[in-house]
């Protein structure tokens, strides 16, 4: 039983649009009363319409933070991030945290990605750091995030003020 619902949970358009909806289509065909045809038709393409603009509409809601979110409660000035490939993480942090500064830790690959946030987020030079490393170099991420901390303090940021990421996705 718990297949049928895994089923029908995530085929449920393709339930109604493929099998449901040409039945009473095929049906009020063969009641040979135009009336109903055009009825059905319409009342099921409304449906229809209805169903995928709401699916559409949740779609693109904004999901609530799980849990108490205890570290967006915490203001921080300066925000320091490994950057990835996926920056999910770090749009959310910063629409939350709006920080002063910004900073990325991040490689060639990621760095196109660093750039992106920096101007959709409107950083600019003076408020925004970013340095280029080999990710498979610790030694040199240590050094490069040294670097962005003595940059922060220049800014005047304490340490209490500043969130390190570093769960790059």
């Amino acid at each position: 039983m718990a297949g049928l619902d895994h089923f029908i949970r995530f085929h449920w358009r393709e339930i109604v649009v493929v099998n449901i909806f040409p039945q009473c289509v095929i049906a009020a065909l063969y009641s040979s009363k135009l009336s109903i045809l055009m009825s059905t038709v319409f009342v099921g393409l409304a449906l229809i319409a209805l169903v995928f603009g709401l699916v559409w509409i949740f779609s693109k809601r904004k999901s609530p933070l799980r849990g108490e979110a205890v570290a967006f409660q915490v203001p921080r000035r300066g925000m320091i991030f490994t950057v990835g490939l996926q920056p999910h993480t770090i749009h959310l942090a910063l629409q939350h945290h709006r920080p002063d500064y910004l900073a990325f830790v991040c490689s060639s690959a990621s760095e196109p990605i660093a750039n992106e946030v920096a101007d959709e987020f409107r950083y600019d030079a003076d408020h925004y750091k970013k340095e280029l490393v080999d990710p498979q170099n610790i030694k040199e991420i240590r050094a490069k995030t040294g670097m962005i901390l003595d940059w922060l303090a220049e800014k005047g940021l304490e340490t209490d003020e500043i969130a390190a990421d570093i769960t790059a996705e």
